[in-house]
């Protein structure tokens, strides 16, 4: 009987032990996909600018926006901005124009958003 009991008694040890040896593993961080801007327009003023606006339809604290302008079906070179309002200069063309949404972390929307010109 002594021996029965000294089994239990290690087999009952052994599972605290365990209960507290072993820390569960910390959840993971989800990691969602970076929307891309809603709302975007683009709207030519008197002067001839083309003025683009956009919504950040999920904003986080540090988010910023890439933008450039399409031609002929290339994206020209990109600018990073601040602000959901940028500038074109007068082209005398349709003017399209793409952006996303660059998280802090540096992920960026999965399919930029595009607007053009009437």
């Amino acid at each position: 009987a002594g021996a029965a009991s000294l089994a239990q008694g290690a087999a009952a040890d052994g599972a605290v032990a365990a209960d507290r040896g072993v820390a569960p593993a910390p959840p993971r961080a989800v990691m969602t996909a970076v929307p891309a801007p809603v709302d975007v327009r683009a709207a030519v003023r008197a002067d001839g600018v083309t003025v683009v606006t956009w919504t950040n339809p999920q904003p986080q604290d540090g988010d910023r926006y890439l933008w450039g302008v399409v031609e002929a079906g290339a994206v020209g070179p990109l600018e990073l901005v601040d602000d959901t309002q940028v500038t074109v200069a007068p082209t005398g063309d349709r003017v399209c124009v793409e952006v996303s949404i660059v998280r802090s972390d540096r992920r960026a929307s999965t399919t930029p958003a595009v607007a053009c010109t009437p």
